[in-house]
């Protein structure tokens, strides 16, 4: 990359995440990465012999290649510079296998999942087989492609198919080590795809009018879609860990900051000469390394920390569980589900990393009886079953790995070398199979009987508008039109039925018909004493709650948030968006602390913050975050697909697995934001804001309103708001005219509209579901379809207007 200029120093400030270590009694220092270096290889290159090419096993004495003795964790520590191999410096560490595209890797076959040909024995089947083709050829093209564009010169590894995923086998364990075999080497397919669109991104900042990556595969005939799900995927980020390299400060042609930029790490050799003075460790760095422990402490296994955070989310789901919740919970204790519920294996990948992989359902009781009884947990909450055999490691698996595998000839590598397989045109994405899946929300309750149906909306009534009415039959039965039904049940985010309208013949509906109507006209004097409890005159008025003592008013601008000082908070606070929903937050048990009240509230998708004060964070660069933050373009007339929706959904996935504060972030939103973002463990947000981010984007800023103080909480950017909704920029065809579409509306379009119930509904769910299990027959659509779409109950918005507005007064007047 002669284009990128040679850097002659280095300052402090790009040495913060660096360390010195010793290594086989010499002396490394990496500025930018604290990793512990086991070994360090040989050269590629030494006086009395030519490069070896490190992705080649060493040749027999017949000259013939045996891949069985190369790992792809050997790659996971670094090389020494070359020009050739430079790209190596990228391969992820851990597994990428993410996303629309590559996530086609993310498991390798079950042995009840193997196809098995009559003749031929055992291999993977077809479909898999082909997606597994495509993505080695597109891989090849694109990396090819933007390696001549941006003037880079690389010997790429032999293809993944050499390890023998397209051909048959003896017996289903060799089939299986073979094919896992090719899945992991695909890693360093993408790690030289990482390094070249970093490449070419390196010379766009120099060159500011040259083509971005994006538009020089789209040019070559690349699908915008594939490239979307490869990035889905968070390859290309610079949080990624990856293996780095060493260089030679004295011989090396290299571009340390080519690599500084795009956080991998490298180490050299160091010393105290002058002329290299400035990549030297700082002084902290020095110290540091002289009070180093001898031996590394002893780290426990991830599964040790992933049970005790479930224990911990079990604990808090557990005391906000329904009695028809806790019932279900108890039947599958009893009878467990082993056929239905979703199975996980720990397993080790080719780095000896553990991964907790899925199983398919069509296998689920083989795998358990794989595992002793020691070896398997289950978790009733989630229904789901973890195994590993080293769970109890004095218990056998009958699991047994057959390794044999075939050497080459000379000849017969450089059929699987890229520049001989190299295609012309890029796969459809569009043509390739739809798996993925979609969660349902986590707390809709069910409705399966008049008396559920009465106690779930005599709840609403209570916790959100403070009805306190007489019991069930005190109140005589009104006649309601079905007109009249719809609306009520509307009002409250209930979908009608003709079965459901036998509700009606009660005289509790009545009561609180009556009682709603009048919040909702702010006829307050008509509602009668023992109905509500916000007068001073209630049995249980709200002035004598002790909750309601705690509240802080804060305001950021001409917004105001509620926020709880309770006696059991830690650094954070829990803050509502809304006077109302402070008041809901009074009238839960008054034995739940903050965390409790949280999780209350991230079960019904309701909006509030965790705020946290200014003084006691530390203030942060923005999120490095950024290749899924770029909203996807369409062409006019283009006709989106289930694989468009799937693409947008792994996205997100992706996104929140990567930015913890947009992830939590988006889970105190509420709506459909909240609603997008369910598959993140809700007890994430028990962690509350980390940091301080320098960028006023990313954070909301509040002042207590008596004492001045700051309070700081997570916020999402205008762009991962866009990201969370599903926005595209579709071209009109009229110029550089746009649109703006979207599979599910905006949150400044949501919020506040007529079918925003300040919670999470069944009429909102159905919504949701409208598009997400339809999207065949749906299109996304513009902001202002949105809009027209969203007006919903106009006596909706003037009831919460109305209770909201009572709420302020009883809290400002307290």
């Amino acid at each position: 990359m002669s284009f990128i200029p040679k850097h002659y120093a280095m300052d402090d400030a790009q040495k913060q995440g660096g360390r010195l270590q010793a290594v086989e009694s010499q002396l490394y220092y990496s500025p930018n990465s604290t990793r512990t270096l086991s070994h360090i290889p040989p050269p590629h290159v030494t006086h009395d012999r030519p490069m070896k090419n490190p992705f080649l096993p060493t040749p027999d004495e017949r000259g013939r290649y045996a891949f069985e003795s190369i790992k792809v964790s050997d790659y996971h520590s670094p090389l020494w510079w070359s020009s050739q191999f430079e790209w190596a410096a990228f391969i992820p560490r851990h597994s990428v296998f993410k996303g629309p595209i590559f996530g086609t890797l993310k498991h390798s076959p079950d042995l009840q999942e193997l196809y098995h040909h009559g003749t031929h024995g055992f291999g993977m089947q077809p479909l898999q087989m082909h997606e597994w083709n495509d993505l080695a050829e597109d891989l090849s093209l694109a990396i090819v492609t933007l390696a001549k564009h941006s003037g880079t010169s690389l010997l790429l590894p032999v293809l993944p198919s050499i390890f023998g995923y397209r051909n048959f086998f003896d017996t289903g364990q060799e089939a299986l080590h073979n094919i896992e075999r090719s899945r992991e080497w695909f890693s360093l397919w993408i790690g030289a795809l990482c390094y070249v669109v970093a490449a070419v991104n390196a010379k766009t900042k120099l060159q500011p009018d040259s083509n971005s990556w994006e538009e020089i595969l789209v040019q070559r005939g690349c699908h915008r879609l594939w490239i979307e799900g490869v990035s889905s995927s968070g390859c290309f980020e610079t949080s990624v860990d990856r293996a780095g390299l060493l260089l030679c400060l004295d011989h090396d042609k290299h571009r340390i900051d080519f690599f500084l930029d795009n956080n991998v790490p490298v180490w050299y050799k160091w010393n105290d000469a002058l002329k290299h003075l400035s990549f030297g460790p700082t002084n902290d760095q020095q110290e540091s390394f002289l009070k180093e422990p001898s031996s590394p402490p002893v780290q426990q296994p991830p599964w040790v920390e992933f049970f005790a955070k479930r224990a911990l989310e079990n604990q808090r789901t557990e005391s906000l569980e329904t009695l028809e919740q806790k019932q279900r919970r108890h039947s599958r204790m009893l009878q467990l589900p082993m056929s239905t519920a979703n199975v996980f294996e720990w397993v080790q990948d080719e780095s000896d990393t553990w991964k907790r992989k899925s199983v398919s359902k069509t296998v689920n009781r083989s795998t358990l009886e794989l595992y002793g009884s020691s070896c398997v947990r289950y978790d009733p909450f989630r229904n789901e079953f973890d195994c590993c055999r080293m769970f109890d490691p004095g218990t056998e698996s009958s699991r047994t790995i057959v390794r044999t595998m075939a050497s080459f000839t000379g000849e017969d590598v450089r059929t699987y070398q890229c520049i001989n397989n190299l295609p012309s045109t890029f796969s459809n994405p569009y043509g390739n199979s739809v798996k993925f899946d979609d969660s349902p929300s986590p707390h809709l309750t069910s409705l399966p009987n008049i008396d559920t149906l009465e106690s779930h909306i005599r709840t609403i009534c209570a916790l959100h508008f403070g009805f306190t009415g007489p019991p069930p039959n005190a109140h005589p039965a009104q006649p309601f039109d079905i007109s009249a039904q719809k609306n009520f049940l509307k009002l409250l985010g209930i979908q009608w039925t003709e079965k459901r309208a036998e509700i009606f013949k009660k005289g509790s509906m009545a009561s609180m018909h009556d009682f709603l109507d009048s919040l909702a006209a702010k006829r307050f004097s008509s509602i009668r004493q023992d109905e509500w409890d916000l007068p001073r005159e209630h049995r249980a008025t709200m002035h004598l709650n002790i909750r309601l003592k705690t509240i802080r008013k804060l305001a950021a601008g001409t917004k105001i948030y509620y926020m709880f000082l309770l006696p059991d908070d830690g650094d954070w606070h829990i803050t509502t968006t809304y006077a109302a929903h402070a008041l809901m937050l009074c009238r839960l048990a008054h034995q739940y602390n903050s965390q409790d009240l949280a999780m209350y509230m991230l079960n019904q998708g309701m909006p509030f913050h965790t705020m946290q004060s200014a003084k006691s964070l530390p203030r942060a660069p923005p999120s490095s975050v950024t290749s899924a933050l770029h909203t996807p373009r369409r062409e006019k007339d283009h006709i989106f697909t289930v694989k468009d929706y799937q693409v947008f959904s792994e996205r997100l996935k992706a996104y929140t697995a990567q930015s913890p504060r947009a992830a939590r972030a988006a889970l105190k939103r509420g709506g459909y934001t909240w609603r997008s973002c369910t598959h993140v463990l809700f007890s994430t947000v028990l962690d509350g804001p980390m940091v301080w981010s320098t960028d006023h984007d990313e954070y909301i800023c509040a002042i207590d309103i008596n004492t001045g103080i700051e309070y700081i909480d997570d916020k999402l950017t205008d762009k991962e708001l866009e990201l969370f909704c599903g926005m595209y920029i579709c071209s009109t065809g009229r110029g550089s005219q746009i649109a703006k579409k979207s599979w599910f509306p905006l949150a400044f379009t949501f919020e506040n509209s007529g079918l925003d119930y300040g919670f999470w509904t069944e009429n909102s769910e159905n919504i949701f579901k409208i598009v997400s299990d339809n999207v065949a027959k749906r299109q996304p659509i513009s902001l202002s379809l949105w809009a027209s779409r969203l007006k919903g109950s106009k006596q909706l918005k003037i009831l919460l207007a109305s209770s909201n507005e009572a709420a302020a007064k009883l809290i400002t007047g307290w």
